[in-house]
């Protein structure tokens, strides 16, 4: 069930005399002309609830009321309907079960509770705070985070900090899978994986799948005792944004008069004009009675105020938006160095899933939020991901669109937590593999810094290694390797290589003045770089050629290459993805082929349908007569 059919919907309901201004809420687009601050402006004096909004294409989506609609209308504006009837919609939605494809606050806490009992070493969870209906006794929840270290149970100065939070708008149900995501990637990846286990032996994350569990649970119980007389002018709990705080004092909740929007109640230029926030308690933006007036914003200002996070993370959506402070201002801007930072970061993310980076407020005004507050109190490099596609997903995505979602954000999500660690960054030549044995072999290595986030560290160029080992020596021999001015590049030697048949195995390392070090591969050395020697028994003037070829296009690759095999003669094939630790993680083909060429796409997917991190892999093709194998490596 997809949320943005808009043609469709949009010329049926005109079909219909009179339906454009029925009496009901709708979801409408509407098209500025590029004036998208001076419309958002007026959305704000009506309190209208903004969904998403994109300045560059010129439009704002937005749940209005019937007379809303009408006062748009006459004022010339293009509109086009994505929901007619939100209501509608989400009974729709509701009978259909929707909701279960997605994770309730009980199963966010069971997962959580689950994997901290199953990776007691790496996992510490902890009750940060109540929510809003906990402190008045009105059931609601526990807010948990959870910590992902080698040594979860203490603290490390020497390893970065990075945060991770979700759910702060109620409705944004999509948000909660990626952090959970992130937890099953990072714990069950560890001591399996070398990039995942160098993350979580070297860094410190901290993750909260849910800081708005009252509202959350408002969206998935659709309760009716917490309508206003269930009255229909009043949009269905699925679209519900805020808290469910009591604004006016009366003890019953009014969704006409209560919530507060906790991403404009943070302390950091709270309340400093009515357009990025609203002082009004009716609308879908209001800030609170004063900075940090609301209990899960507090308890982010004091989870906050006890540690030292580099980097942090709120996912949100939608919009297919990477944003970065400032929110409040379009014409103040973060200092030059930072905002190099900033913009180098986001452009690595948004290179791996296809989003737009841009500050906060190129999207709209938004004065109080998480972000601003995160940089401008705490010098913390804040992003806001704005999961979803505008024109396919909205805030409730087809439910097959809700693995690639998590999927997109996952890998930005740990790249940040990679950057916050500011390490060396290497970068080492491809050694091919070799037709005959030598008595050495160059390795050429170039180092780079990494994006400056706490000060500018100088490399040290005399701690610069190598280090290899053949197949069946399992200690590695290290050599320093010399700078090369003129290339810009370290070199070294491996010498002694000798026997023909081996595999030699390396990789590089490198230290800053601090004592940070980066690998190539990142997670060596548990991760190697290899080359083979092939062994030639004696020298034939004529050499019988290969009966199997076997290359692929691109590699590296990203999301897909195509791998291709030519066959002088029918034979069985079987085609096998292992990866760096020679465990078997897909098979692409195992079945009788003629003589030809063919070819098979690999998506880096593994045989479970769960997409690999970076790294090398080997594709092993295995015919009648021989053996051919080649390594593919994933850039992510």
């Amino acid at each position: 069930m997809m949320i943005l059919k808009h043609m469709t919907l949009y010329i049926l309901w005109l079909l219909i005399p009179g339906c454009l201004f029925a009496e009901v809420n709708s979801l409408v687009r509407i098209y500025t002309d590029h004036d998208t601050p001076s419309l958002y402006r007026k959305m704000q004096v009506m309190g209208a609830d903004i969904a998403a909004a994109d300045i560059s294409l010129g439009y704002i989506d937005v749940i209005l009321e019937s007379e809303q609609q009408k006062a748009f209308s006459k004022e010339g504006y293009q509109m086009e309907l994505l929901i007619p009837d939100i209501n509608t919609y989400a009974a729709q939605l509701r009978a259909g079960n929707y909701l279960s494809h997605f994770h309730s606050n009980d199963e966010i806490l069971a997962q959580m509770q689950q994997t901290a009992q199953q990776f007691p070493d790496i996992v510490a969870l902890y009750d940060i705070g109540d929510s809003y209906l906990k402190t008045i006794g009105r059931k609601g929840f526990d807010i948990w985070a959870m910590k992902i270290s080698d040594e979860a149970a203490m603290e490390d100065p020497s390893e970065a900090q990075v945060l991770f939070m979700a759910n702060i708008h109620a409705r944004e149900i999509i948000t909660p899978g990626i952090i959970l995501r992130l937890m099953q990637l990072l714990t069950d990846g560890y001591q399996r994986d070398p990039y995942l286990t160098h993350l979580v032996d070297h860094r410190e994350i901290w993750l909260i799948p849910t800081l708005n569990p009252d509202g959350y649970e408002y969206v998935f119980t659709g309760n009716p005792e917490n309508r206003d007389f269930n009255n229909r002018s009043n949009p269905d709990p699925l679209w519900w944004r805020k808290n469910m705080g009591d604004n006016d004092g009366d003890t019953v909740f009014n969704p006409r008069r209560d919530g507060v929007d906790i991403n404009r109640n943070f302390g950091f230029k709270w309340g400093i004009d009515d357009f990025g926030s609203s002082p009004k308690i009716s609308d879908d933006t209001f800030r609170g009675v004063s900075p940090f007036s609301e209990v899960e914003t507090q308890i982010i200002r004091d989870f906050v105020g006890m540690h030292r996070f580099i980097i942090s993370t709120s996912l949100h959506s939608y919009s297919n938006l990477w944003l970065y402070p400032w929110g409040y201002s379009t014409t103040d801007q973060v200092p030059t160095s930072d905002l190099n930072a900033f913009v180098a970061l986001a452009e690595r993310c948004v290179a791996y899933n296809g989003y737009t980076a841009e500050p906060g407020s190129a999207l709209y005004l938004v004065n109080g939020c998480s972000d601003d507050w995160l940089y401008g109190e705490h010098g913390i490099f804040a992003f806001t991901s704005e999961v979803g596609d505008p024109f396919i997903d909205g805030f409730f995505p087809d439910t097959t669109r809700i693995e690639p979602l998590i999927h997109e954000n996952v890998g930005p999500c740990l790249f940040l937590i990679y950057a916050a660690g500011e390490e060396p960054i290497v970068t080492c030549e491809t050694v091919s593999d070799t037709l005959a044995p030598f008595n050495s072999q160059m390795v050429r290595a170039k180092i780079e810094k990494p994006i400056v986030l706490t000060g500018p560290v100088d490399l040290d160029s005399t701690a610069v290694t190598l280090s290899y080992r053949h197949y069946d020596n399992n200690e590695f021999t290290r050599t320093s390797m010399k700078y090369d001015p003129l290339k810009m590049e370290f070199a070294a030697e491996i010498s002694g290589i000798g026997a023909m048949g081996k595999t030699i195995y390396y990789y590089v390392e490198a230290s800053d003045s601090k004592g940070r070090f980066g690998t190539s591969p990142i997670g060596a050395p548990a991760a190697v770089d290899s080359f083979f020697v092939q062994g030639i028994d004696r020298v034939e003037d004529d050499i019988k050629p290969a009966s199997v070829e076997l290359t692929n296009f691109p590699n590296p690759f990203n999301q897909q290459t195509t791998i291709r095999f030519a066959l002088e003669k029918s034979s069985t094939i079987r085609l096998d993805i292992y990866n760096i630790r020679g465990q078997h993680v897909r098979n692409l083909a195992a079945q009788v082929y003629p003589l030809g060429t063919f070819s098979q796409k690999w998506d880096g997917r593994d045989d479970s349908g769960y997409w690999l991190d970076s790294g090398v892999y080997y594709c092993r093709l295995v015919s009648d007569d021989e053996v051919r194998v080649q390594k593919l490596l994933i850039i992510k």
